[in-house]
């Protein structure tokens, strides 16, 4: 089972929330507020060794960008390469980590 850590966007920075709670209709958060984006471990690292969570660039070693999401149709992450999906599967022997949909959302751009 793969270890639940989680990170939030909110008020234009990234932060690790502490005494999180998640229920089907609410979340409360610790010193964030109600605009905030949580954002979920994938249970992967990438080839430097980083965590990669919901929202993150990966950047494969052909140099391609894509976008980590949640897929409800396959029940697990996949990294959206302009519309190709990949599976996380081996992440950490070609993706690294590039950023992020919020700090980063020039990179949107690649995926057009």
């Amino acid at each position: 089972m793969r270890e639940h850590i989680y990170r939030a966007y909110d008020k234009g920075k990234m932060n690790q929330p502490f005494g999180l709670l998640l229920s089907d209709t609410s979340k409360i958060l610790n010193g964030l507020s109600n605009e905030s984006e949580i954002l979920d471990f994938t249970g992967k690292v990438d080839k430097k060794s980083v965590r990669i969570f919901d929202g993150d660039f990966i950047k494969d070693t052909g140099g391609n960008i894509g976008l980590v999401e949640w897929n409800n149709d396959h029940a697990q992450y996949l990294v959206n390469f302009n519309g190709e999906t990949q599976e996380l599967l081996g992440v950490e022997e070609w993706g690294e980590v590039c950023g992020n949909k919020f700090q980063n959302p020039e990179l949107l751009k690649e995926l057009e």
